[in-house]
């Protein structure tokens, strides 16, 4: 008696959606970045095969994001396909940031399955600007003393709050005297 083969083929059903790995990536950004600069983003998984898994990603604001905030106009996504199959998925910057007009910007990056009902899984992106310094200091007058009453708001609206710009402001006088400093 010959053997019989039998052979099955078993169908994928859009049963997974595509998650990540985390929920929140947090990124770091000078704000002298180029436009350009991309930083990879962890892979979204699905367990489903073929066109049930992930096919597209789509960039938009955090819910909580200032609803004046350009922030999708300051990133996009690239997509590249390694040789494996496996898609990288890169944050791009598109226009230059400035810290000083908003130090932090909230994203979510969408994985999407191409099954039917299209599934989906999020990652939130936090891009946190590091300051750099790229503004002139404002000078006091030249003075054999340099007399600098800091107050909350004097720190935070006028000197930077770090002591190598008020050294910078007073660089002309040969003394720097500190009076009733409050932060």
């Amino acid at each position: 008696m010959d053997p019989l083969q039998v052979y099955i083929d078993v169908a994928d059903i859009n049963d997974n959606s595509p998650h990540f790995a985390s929920d929140t990536r947090t990124i770091q950004l000078s704000e002298l970045s180029a436009p350009g600069t991309a930083v990879l983003l962890p892979a979204s998984h699905d367990a489903d095969t073929a066109a049930n898994s992930v096919t597209s990603y789509r960039l938009s604001a955090a819910v909580e994001s200032p609803p004046d905030a350009a922030t999708t106009d300051l990133f996009s996504l690239a997509m590249s396909t390694k040789l494996d199959g496996s898609r990288d998925v890169k944050l791009v910057l598109t226009r230059a940031l400035d810290r000083e007009q908003r130090d932090t910007h909230r994203l979510v990056v969408t994985a999407f399955d191409g099954g039917r009902p299209r599934r989906s899984g999020t990652l939130n992106v936090v891009v946190k600007v590091l300051d750099a310094n790229d503004n002139r200091s404002a000078q006091l007058p030249s003075n054999d003393v340099c007399r600098a009453k800091l107050t909350p708001r004097l720190v935070t609206n006028f000197i930077r709050p770090d002591f190598a710009r008020l050294r910078s402001l007073c660089r002309t006088a040969s003394v720097i005297v500190l009076q009733s400093l409050v932060l």
